[in-house]
């Protein structure tokens, strides 16, 4: 009997490598269509049954570095709580925009952070209160952030990735709910409609 050298064939590592980065762009490019303009990913699971419209507003109290926050100080005035992530760019890009409604509204909205993410700025180590103050120094958040101490986990306004927005009215009860970072003329628009 006789061999056959096996030569090996020139050129298939060359098409299986473009196959393999080929389909990696393809996922990378549905990924990003479908999260990247959207919530940033979020680390923790949402409640399984999200808030909606018309639904009563569950009550918080968050710890702040000034002090302790309650859904009852808003009664009787319009109030939008955003779960964010400090890591979390949409968060770190709406934060002047929250401080700038916040500003524009006064007393008739109260605008509130929970942090909803276990994680810091590297994403990996426990987010803590120096976490929190860095936040609202580096990006000019001029509203309360703070951590939930009703010890409710996952938060009940979180949705499916940060930041998560929901906007209560006067008399308690969800008028907006969204996800990602928004539009401010268009959040705008439903605080007006919500103080009517």
């Amino acid at each position: 009997m006789s061999r056959k050298s096996q030569v090996p064939r020139k050129g298939a590592g060359p098409i299986v490598t473009f196959a393999i980065l080929a389909v990696l762009a393809v996922v990378a490019v549905a990924y990003w269509r479908l999260h990247g303009s959207q919530a940033a990913v979020t680390p923790v699971k949402a409640p399984t049954k999200l808030l909606a419209v018309g639904d009563r507003a569950p009550s918080f109290d968050i710890r702040t570095a000034t002090g302790e926050v309650t859904s009852s100080q808003f009664a009787g005035r319009a109030w939008l709580v955003e779960v964010f992530a400090v890591w979390c760019p949409h968060c770190q890009h709406e934060a002047a925009a929250l401080t700038d409604l916040q500003k524009k509204y006064g007393e008739r909205l109260a605008v509130v952070g929970i942090v909803g993410s276990p994680f810091g700025f590297d994403g990996t180590t426990p987010v803590g209160a120096g976490d929190v103050t860095k936040f609202a120094s580096d990006y000019s958040a001029g509203y309360p952030l703070g951590f939930d101490l009703t010890g409710a986990n996952p938060n009940p306004y979180l949705r499916e990735g940060y930041p998560s927005l929901t906007l209560v009215a006067p008399d308690g009860r969800v008028a907006w709910v969204g996800s990602g970072e928004v539009d401010a003329p268009a959040l705008e628009t439903r605080i007006n409609a919500a103080l009517k």
